[in-house]
């Protein structure tokens, strides 16, 4: 296992000097990740590769900014149409220490879960989205916003944590 876990550290650090971000993609479908077409992902993080990258669904006409930092211990579901602006942080886990059996582990336990993010969302830069989130079709997420919990189809999101400002009229 723990051979396995480094073999997918050594991918992640390769697929970071991977210049053109189609090209970027392309190497994560050969990686295992489940990627559509058309989608560009920019230098990104991928955290927690004890799964490799099975846990990465990513549909079609997607754009991933650079600096974004995916968790993949548990699925990350991105679905199409959806553009993550530079900085974008998506967490599928929690754990305030489980390893060094921390007392808070009695208080926060430990959990995985999945994370989607609807067609056509646009999330803004260096927003954070916690494990569990669902942010249904065509949201926008302000700029700096936590995302916890479910977002409404057609709407506008922003703060901390991110709420509820208005309805988009989308036609």
């Amino acid at each position: 296992m723990k051979y396995k876990k480094a073999l997918f550290m050594l991918l992640e650090l390769f697929l970071r000097v991977v210049i053109n971000p189609r090209l970027r993609a392309f190497s994560l479908r050969l990686c295992g990740a489940h990627i559509g077409h058309n989608v560009r992902i920019y230098e990104v993080q991928f955290l927690n590769l004890e799964n490799g990258f099975d846990n990465l669904h990513v549909e079609d006409d997607v754009h991933i900014g650079m600096g974004c930092k995916l968790d993949l211990a548990g699925n990350v579901f991105i679905k199409k149409g959806v553009t993550l602006s530079p900085g974008v942080t998506i967490l599928t886990h929690s754990d305030p220490g489980k390893h060094h059996s921390s007392p808070i582990c009695s208080e926060f336990g430990p959990f995985v879960s999945d994370v989607i993010v609807g067609e056509f969302c646009w999330v803004g830069a260096s927003v954070t989205v916690l494990a569990g989130s669902v942010l249904e079709d065509r949201i926008v997420v302000g700029a700096c916003s936590l995302v916890k919990g479910k977002l409404e189809s057609s709407s506008l999101y922003y703060g901390i944590p991110a709420t509820k400002a208005r309805c988009l009229n989308l036609g």
